[in-house]
């Protein structure tokens, strides 16, 4: 069951609800890369949608190493918009860190994320924030029709989906999607997360008390090409089942176990036959039986060895998970007025 609606105009103290002083409702993060050519549009959108739902707003354009004139236009749209906040990341940390930083730095009870190539509707905010004052902590967008390359990128991404929920039993349909409403108290939990926080639907979905998703058209891409390969989506895919599960290391160590006692049951039947009727099963049947044993050994050392190391990865997570470069393109805090 989802938890109470949040209502900070009658409990403003929430821990959910906006610093005193700021008056934001909705935080906009948008993680930007060589998206110059729809940034002006995505503004005006973005705007307009939530001017007409009557809430406070502010937008986080986080610049995530852009090579073309992104940061300008951000910049630009933030001298016309004090609501408008920009930040410069040092290189291309990648999506889920940009919109990372994004959270880092909200002010808002509730936060909108949505991909600044305008594939994503910023229309479609409307029925995250119906879902989310409903009393959902994370509401996922998802792509009832998808504009993609079905064997690029809709096929991989259907495989990732599939993985994520068997991973973490959560069975939202679209983990690619990057249009979703998530509560304040989310926003800053993942920040503990480390670099979980590279798959940062999944993690959402994982820490949400309640999930919820909504349709959201998928349009053609206003300009460039996505950085997500073939190759780049199934590395992806290893790289989240490595960080969110010990299943492989499990799966190691258990075949190493099995073959270990196979080995072992197997050379004490020799010794019985050999034994008992005075037969030998030659040299071939000792060698294999003594590889079984020792490769068994091996893998269970191995699988042992994956479960210390991946524990002690995450326990000695030191480093950041992105650099800003420059954030001089964000107004006073205190300045929230169109």
């Amino acid at each position: 069951m989802p938890a109470a609606p949040l209502n900070c105009a009658d409990s403003p103290a929430a821990p959910d609800c906006p610093t005193v002083g700021t008056a934001v409702y909705a935080s906009v993060v948008v993680p930007v890369f060589n998206n110059a050519a729809t940034l002006a549009e995505l503004h005006r959108r973005i705007v307009a949608v939530l001017e007409a739902r009557g809430v406070t707003f502010e937008i986080l354009m986080v610049d995530d190493g852009s090579r073309d004139e992104s940061w300008r236009v951000i910049a630009a749209l933030s001298a016309q918009d004090a609501r408008l906040r920009g930040l410069r990341l040092a290189r291309n940390f990648g999506q889920h860190a940009a919109v990372c930083a994004g959270l880092d730095r909200i002010r808002g009870a509730v936060v909108l994320s949505i991909d600044a190539d305008l594939q994503n509707a910023p229309e479609d905010f409307p029925a995250l924030l119906d879902e989310f004052e409903r009393g959902f902590e994370f509401v996922s967008g998802y792509r009832s029709f998808r504009r993609d390359s079905y064997f690029r990128r809709v096929l991989p991404s259907l495989l990732l989906n599939r993985l994520v929920q068997r991973v973490i039993h959560v069975p939202l349909r679209d983990y690619g999607c990057g249009i979703n409403a998530v509560a304040r108290r989310l926003a800053v939990e993942v920040g503990r997360h480390g670099e979980m926080r590279r798959f940062l639907k999944p993690l959402l979905a994982l820490l949400a008390d309640s999930a919820s998703e909504v349709p959201v058209r998928h349009l053609p891409r206003g300009d460039g090409k996505s950085s997500y390969s073939l190759t780049r989506l199934l590395a992806l895919q290893l790289d989240f089942f490595i960080s969110f599960t010990r299943t492989p290391f499990q799966l190691v160590g258990a075949t190493g176990l099995l073959m270990f006692a196979g080995g072992a049951v197997g050379g004490l039947l020799y010794l019985m036959i050999l034994g008992l009727l005075g037969v030998s099963l030659g040299p071939r049947v000792q060698v294999l039986l003594l590889l079984v044993l020792v490769i068994g050994l091996q893998l269970s050392v191995l699988g042992l060895l994956g479960e210390y190391i991946l524990r002690t990865y995450h326990v000695a997570q030191g480093q950041p998970l992105y650099v800003v470069r420059d954030d001089s393109a964000a107004p006073p805090r205190e300045g929230i007025q169109p």
